[in-house]
Parts: C-alpha cells; sequence; structure tokens
C-alpha cells in the first residue's frame, strides 16, 4: 500500500488541519463540519492527479475543443455517520460519481473489549470501479476494515482509495498489512505516533462477536482434511488493547469528542437530557424490544495454512505455512517451486481461517484435485446467513516469463555496434535474448545510420529510466527501389530471419517464446505522435488508418498454440499472427491518443484484457505447449511498408498479470 501523508507537504490542508485541532474553532461546529469538507476538496484534488484520463471533444460555442477527461467509473464510500461531510467534500469534486454507504456502531462495553458491529450497507456494484473509502479517523484500522469487507459483497473495485483526516501510526501499519498490494493508495492529512482514542471518545475497534474460535461444523466444511478454523489472532478476530491515556500535543482529545459531536447525533441526545426522568419510566415498556447481539455479516476467507511437510515440497523449502489473504483478494493463487511434488495436489491437506463465524462449502467436491492448474471453488457464507463471498484456489508453476517491462536492459549489437537489442536478465543475472527487431533489416537499405537513426532506439527520457523509442524511417533509394519505402520502428518478443528480410518481410518476424503461464491482462504507458504525410508501399500519399486519415500505431499481445495435433512445432509470424488458428487469446491496442512526445509531454496509460479464442489445454501448457508474444510498431501498416515517416511511438513500464 502506498501513503501519502499531507503533513510532509506544503498544502493547504496542513491550514484545515490547524483548525480542526484548535480548541477554541473546534467550539464552531458548523465550522468544524465546513473544514471537513473543505479537506474532502483539497485531498478529492490529489487523488484525482492518479486518475486514468482520456482526450474528448467538447462542442464550445465557437469551435470543438479537446479536452483530457476522466475514464474511472468513480464511487465514494463512507461510514455512517462521522464520515458525512468528508464524503461531501469529495462529491463536490467528483460531482458524476457514486455514492456507497455502511452504517457502524460503537457497541459499549469495557474500555479493553469495545466491538464495532456493522448492519447496514447501500452500494452499487463496486465490480471494476475506483472506490474511494472515506472516513475522518484511522484509529486501529477496524472500522475502516470492517466497512470495506461490507462493501466487497457488492464486488471488487479495479483501485482503492482509503482517504482519511487523522490517524496514528498503529492504524498505518494494520492496513498496510492488510492491503499490501501497491493499487491501494492511503490519503491522510496527518499521522500522529500515538493513539489515544480512550480519551477522546474514539475507542479501539474490535469486530462484533468476541466468542471464542470454533471450527466450522462439518455440514458447511468440505469433506476432506481440510477443516476451516476461526484464529484468535484472526485478522477479523483481533482484540487490540488500547494504550494508556496519554498528553499527545499531536493528537488532542478534544478532537475525537468534536468528531463525534459535531458530525454525529451526539447534540441531539445532549438536548434530550432533561426529558430522562420520564424516559426512565417507560424504560419497562421497551425492554422487551431490546434485540440481541447482530450476528456477524463477515464473509472473508483470512488465511491459508499448510502443514509444513506440503508447503516445503510444494511451494520450496523455506516456504511460509501460513499465508494471509488480502481482503480484495478472491483469486487465490499459489506458486509451485521448480521441483515441486505435484502428486500431492490430488488430495491436499488445508486449513482455512475464516471470519469469525462464518463458515466454509466446497464447491468442487467433497475431495477437490488440485492438479493440472484446475481452480477450486469455495463459498463462505457469513454468521448471519445473509452475505456470501466466493474464493477460487489454485496452483501454477512460477512464471518464466517477467511481469515487469522496464526496456532499461539494452546494448548495442555485437560486434558491429551499429544498432539497438534488448534483454531481461534471468534470475542469474545473465540476459536472457527474448527480443528481436527489425533493425537488422534497416541496417541492409541504411548501413551508415548512427544507432539512434535506427526506426527502432531508446529514448533516456523515460516515464522511468529509459523507454522504448519506436520511428517510422525512411529506407533510402535502396530501399524505394526494393518497393520498401519505409521501415516502421518494431520490437516484439521472438526472432528477426534476415535472409528473409528482403524476399519475404512478412516471414522474417517470428513470433514469441514457450511460456508455462498464460497472461490475463497488459498494461502499460505510452506517447504517441503520428508523421506528417502517410504514404503507401509505393511511396505515394494515402489515407492513414486513424480516423483523420493520419498514421497509426499498434500495441499487441498474443498467446497461441506452438504444437499442432501431430505434435509438429507452429511458428507464427507477421502473416498470421492475429489470424491463425492457433491463436488463443490476443489483447491489442488500436485505439491511441495524440500526446507529443517531448519531455515534458504526459504519457498516456493503457490496461487490456486477454480476449480467449480457444480454450487452454493445461497440460499442454505445463509441457510450454503455448508462446506468448509482445508487440510494438509505430506504424500499424509498417509490415505492407505503409506509414509515415517521423511517426513516433514512446513505451514504457509495461506489465503482465499472470
Amino acid at each position: 500500500m502506498k501513503v501519502i501523508n499531507f503533513a510532509e507537504h506544503n498544502t493547504v490542508i496542513n491550514n484545515y488541519i490547524a483548525e480542526l485541532r484548535d480548541v477554541s474553532i473546534q467550539k464552531n461546529r458548523a465550522w468544524f463540519r465546513q473544514n471537513l469538507r473543505r479537506i474532502g476538496h483539497a485531498m478529492a484534488f490529489e487523488v484525482s492527479k492518479t486518475l486514468t484520463y482520456s482526450e474528448k471533444t467538447v462542442e464550445t460555442p465557437l469551435a470543438p475543443a479537446r479536452v483530457n477527461t476522466t475514464d474511472d467509473r468513480i464511487v465514494i464510500g463512507t461510514v455512517l455517520r462521522a464520515g458525512l461531510a468528508l464524503h461531501e467534500g469529495f462529491l463536490d469534486v467528483f460531482s458524476d460519481a457514486d455514492s456507497a454507504f455502511v452504517s457502524a456502531y460503537r457497541k459499549e462495553g469495557r474500555k479493553e473489549n469495545i466491538e464495532i458491529c456493522v448492519e447496514y450497507i447501500a452500494s452499487p456494484d463496486l465490480n471494476g470501479c475506483t472506490f474511494m473509502l472515506v472516513d475522518p479517523m484511522l484509529a486501529t484500522g477496524g472500522s475502516f476494515n470492517l466497512a470495506y469487507q461490507a462493501y466487497l459483497t457488492k464486488g471488487t473495485p479495479a483501485h482503492l482509495h482509503i482517504c482519511a483526516v487523522i490517524g496514528c501510526e498503529e492504524g498505518v501499519q494494520r492496513l498496510r498489512e492488510l492491503f499490501p498490494s501497491d493499487d491501494v493508495t492511503l490519503w491522510i492529512a496527518a499521522i500522529d505516533p500515538v493513539r489515544t482514542m480512550s480519551r477522546c471518545g474514539l475507542p479501539p475497534s474490535t469486530p462484533c462477536s468476541t466468542k471464542k474460535p470454533t471450527s466450522c461444523p462439518d455440514s458447511a466444511t468440505p469433506a476432506t482434511s481440510a477443516t476451516a478454523t476461526n484464529s484468535p489472532t484472526d485478522r477479523q478476530g483481533e482484540t487490540v488493547t488500547p494504550a494508556r491515556p496519554h498528553s499527545s500535543p499531536f493528537f488532542s482529545p478534544r478532537l475525537g469528542v468534536a468528531l463525534a459531536s459535531h458530525c454525529c447525533i451526539f447534540p441531539l441526545l445532549m438536548s434530550t437530557f432533561r426529558f430522562l426522568p420520564g424516559l426512565f419510566l417507560l424504560l419497562p415498556l421497551f425492554v422487551s424490544c431490546l434485540k440481541d447481539e447482530p450476528a456477524g455479516m463477515e464473509a472473508d476467507l483470512v488465511a491459508v495454512r499448510f502443514d509444513s511437510s506440503a508447503a516445503a515440497r510444494l511451494l520450496g523449502p523455506h516456504a511460509a505455512t501460513l499465508h494471509t489473504v488480502a481482503a480484495r483478494d478472491s483469486d487465490i493463487v499459489f506458486s509451485l517451486a521448480s521441483d515441486a511434488d505435484t502428486a500431492l495436489l490430488r488430495s491436499l491437506p488445508l486449513t482455512f481461517t475464516l471470519s469469525p463465524g462464518a463458515t466454509l462449502r466446497c464447491l468442487d467436491g467433497t475431495n477437490p484435485d488440485f492438479r493440472f492448474r484446475r481452480r477450486v471453488a469455495y463459498e463462505v457464507t457469513s454468521q448471519d446467513r445473509r452475505w456470501q463471498r466466493r474464493y477460487t484456489l489454485s496452483f501454477v508453476p512460477e512464471t518464466d516469463f517477467p511481469d515487469a517491462l522496464s526496456f532499461d536492459h539494452f546494448a548495442l549489437n555485437e560486434p558491429e555496434h551499429n544498432y539497438y537489442t534488448w534483454f531481461e536478465p534471468s534470475p542469474d543475472g545473465t540476459p536472457r535474448n527474448i527480443w528481436a527487431s527489425g533493425n537488422p533489416g534497416f541496417w541492409l537499405s541504411r548501413s551508415d545510420a548512427r544507432p539512434e537513426a535506427y526506426p527502432t532506439s531508446v529514448s533516456p527520457d523515460g516515464r522511468t529510466g529509459s523507454a522504448l523509442r519506436l520511428v517510422t524511417q525512411s529506407t533510402g533509394e535502396l530501399g524505394a527501389a526494393f518497393g520498401k519505402p519505409i521501415a516502421a520502428g518494431n520490437l516484439f518478443v521472438g526472432t528477426f530471419d534476415l535472409e528473409s528480410a528482403l524476399l519475404n518481410p512478412l516471414a522474417a518476424t517470428r513470433f514469441g517464446t514457450p511460456v508455462n503461464r498464460i497472461p490475463t491482462r497488459f498494461s502499460g504507458f505510452y506517447k504517441w505522435q503520428p508523421g506528417a504525410v502517410f504514404t503507401d508501399a509505393q511511396g505515394q500519399k494515402a489515407t492513414g488508418p486513424a480516423a483523420d486519415g493520419k498514421d497509426a500505431p499498434r500495441i499487441y499481445a498474443v498467446v497461441y498454440r506452438n504444437v499442432d495435433s501431430r505434435g509438429q512445432s507452429v511458428t507464427l509470424d507477421g502473416s498470421n499472427v492475429l489470424t491463425s488458428p492457433f491463436v488463443v487469446a490476443v489483447a491489442l491496442l488500436d485505439d491511441f491518443v495524440v500526446t507529443g512526445v517531448g519531455q515534458h509531454d504526459r504519457w498516456q496509460h493503457f490496461d487490456l484484457p486477454f480476449a480467449t479464442r480457444i480454450p487452454v489445454d493445461n497440460r499442454l501448457l505445463d509441457r510450454h505447449g503455448y508462446s506468448l508474444a509482445l508487440v510494438f510498431t509505430s506504424s500499424r501498416g509498417g509490415a505492407e511498408f505503409a506509414g509515415a515517416v517521423g511517426s513516433t511511438l514512446l513505451v514504457d513500464d509495461c506489465h503482465l498479470t499472470f
């Protein structure tokens, strides 16, 4: 989890925080709420800088204008009622956002055993959205965690932003443990070193259930050697002992009282004290209406435990036996060691830790077989029986293809040093040559060109480090004489056959390298600027593939089966890489935004799902029977020698999700 602490920066938020802490200004309830709202405005503005934007056309009274606007579907959620003022500030900035609410209350008891209960939720579908969970106070992280667990019953967001006004280091550390992924960000106006909630009306947070952990009933547990248990050290069952009262100059005890009274219903309760004698007379009439403590609504798989022998034989000799499940994860994948004893997967003893009172049921039979990458489904049901959440669990070989591609590993070709080549470092540090380009073919027509003048070269001004620079270049008189007037910049996973470059250029690009994992998403960043004049293979001016008639680049990834039904090897090339019946899945980017390619021009983000065409045979995948190709080109028609000289595509920080 990334943490943005505004107290470490010069920002107007610090002015609002100073007024929130000031004991004299706190007495002005309306201004207190207004400061929370103003913090929401400023914090939402900072969050907006991290969203995904694209250029769109807006009709103005004079002429159409191109404007970069957000693409994210935003949902802003809060905890009733203390979070309302901050929530309104976010809504003022993100006026088109949907709202989500969950109700939570503290069940008062002994100081060391105060509980948080969640009963009500109203939310739109959260699947794939950018979710902003806003709440003023971050003490132990219990309220945030329980609220988020409730929201997960409405879907899994693509991105999570946790937004708080004041917190303590204990709560921040707990959120780090609950949300280890980098796609979760905590935005907080101030972090104090010590929590003193017991003196300011905001006691430590614990879940509703304080029952001792028990095993799930047999009827709700897979009828295998795996059992589901609730551990007293569970994420959902943790009991936090409050710190001793502490006169912290940072975290004023009055501030908690102000948040409770100004933003909730404390003033209303105070106004009713004069009626207490009458209420005590009526109390016996209402005793019979009091309800028992509500059953828990959490339906989470908190952790998976292996016995020590199975963990070592499957995941490696130093593998941990207990694996905590992140709050957002519902697809749990374990990477097998290279020498894993996969026979154990046929009947694997596992112990599951659940939310307090929840039960677990395997949806794939009483004795699930995890071999051959099978994804076994489980369903967790909350204690109150109202909520269910499904998980899948699978075991796959550790990927032998890099998931992060920075384009920072390059060198000049040996021994001539004419053009750039790229490689990926192996675990032992040796270079792995999976990349190829059309630079060797360009050398045939313009052998005197400098490395920076080749179609595929390096940009020193990457998003991080260096970037891949692809430029469509003229091949000169020799290239034109062969009917190949331009050479598009390109880089791809595979090999380049120089002997075929002149006679059969499409066959020269041989795509792919065998893999043992199939990616599900392909993402990264680019800058794009088309060349001035698009020409065809004869060098004549023509209409380009873009909507405005100009040149267009292309980025795509292809997974294909590399062996046919007779066991013969299959390699796709430029003539069939997108059309072959052996293609299994494709992630394709054709819709580009013109950003400019200057040092200060913005990087445009892309995130592509793989569209599956035919099912994957996992047994064949275990034998590396599928290949993966990634392709980047500055001119979509470059394979047919059509494009615009000067078209430039910069690419950096690509990522594959397996």
